[in-house]
């Protein structure tokens, strides 16, 4: 999902669940739900080597934004 399209979804979700913006956000560990931690930290951006799954904000061109 790019960004653009992640705010247009949070702006969307807020008209439909205004008490929602005064709730805790928490990040999913991977798409089957396995596990789940609050988000922490603001956005940063920074490049994700997917073959290392790291995420490293310096040395390569950006392309991602992490939230947590």
């Amino acid at each position: 999902m790019k960004l653009k399209k992640y705010i247009k979804t949070l702006k969307r979700f807020i008209k439909e669940h205004p008490e929602a913006k005064n709730y805790r956000v928490i990040a999913s560990k991977d798409d089957e739900g396995n596990g789940y931690t609050y988000v922490h930290y603001d956005p940063s951006v920074g490049y994700f080597d997917r073959e290392a799954q790291e995420f490293e904000t310096k040395h390569h061109k950006h392309d991602c934004v992490c939230i947590n």
